[in-house]
């Protein structure tokens, strides 16, 4: 009786993360040539991040007025701006 009640909590458990599809699309990446200020289109930033992997880095996110969001990867100590902008489109 006991390992039929596990078993059915495992069921439970295990169906609804089987039967979740992805609502968010994988994140593109734009290149930039040359990235030397941000443009007035990634819209208004929304938060900044760091990373103990890159230590002289921060990540500036953006949401532009139709919901794209933008991560901009920008160095402070050197004043360089990535090239390659993440990008997260809205469906």
């Amino acid at each position: 009786m006991r390992r039929l009640f596990v078993v059915a909590a495992l069921a439970l458990l295990i169906v609804p993360l089987a039967s979740c599809e992805r609502t968010t699309p994988e994140p593109t990446e734009e290149t930039f040539p040359t990235m030397a200020a941000i443009p007035a289109e990634f819209g208004e930033l929304e938060a900044v991040t760091t990373t103990e992997t890159y230590p002289r880095w921060a990540q500036l996110w953006f949401v532009d007025t139709v919901g794209t969001v933008r991560m901009v990867r920008v160095q402070f100590v050197d004043g360089k701006i990535h090239q390659d902008v993440r990008t997260f489109a809205r469906r």
